[in-house]
């Protein structure tokens, strides 16, 4: 995504909605660097049981640095290796394109919409 001064970006707001197994995350705002420990520890605590599929919203994100991007790679890594499900939702077209860009749409599930990755 192109790079904004962080004066302009709203701050990262992480809400957490829980369904059975599932946990959905919805990010908001810009995920710039220092909301990275805020997102790693939000994002670490869910990667573990009860959670079986763990979905992260994206459709409101309106920017993520490259340290917020690798935290959620690293969420990623922990979910695969704990067995639970990982799924990205509702990319706007500019993260879809730095997505394509780092060839990171070849290791996640990206769905349109979180319904889509609930169903999945």
């Amino acid at each position: 995504m192109s790079r904004r001064p962080t004066s302009e970006l709203s701050p990262l707001k992480i809400d957490v909605h829980r369904q059975a197994e599932c946990a959905v995350v919805a990010l908001t705002g810009g995920a710039t660097m220092e909301y990275t420990d805020q997102l790693r520890k939000t994002l670490f605590e869910l990667a573990d049981p009860p959670v079986r599929k763990l979905v992260i919203d994206m459709g409101r994100l309106k920017f993520i640095s490259s340290v917020g991007l690798g935290t959620i790679v690293a969420a990623y890594v922990r979910c695969t290796r704990r067995g639970i499900g990982f799924h990205l939702a509702g990319p706007r077209a500019k993260l879809q394109e730095m997505l394509a860009i780092t060839q990171l749409t070849r290791l996640f599930d990206i769905c349109g919409s979180v319904e889509e990755a609930m169903r999945r």
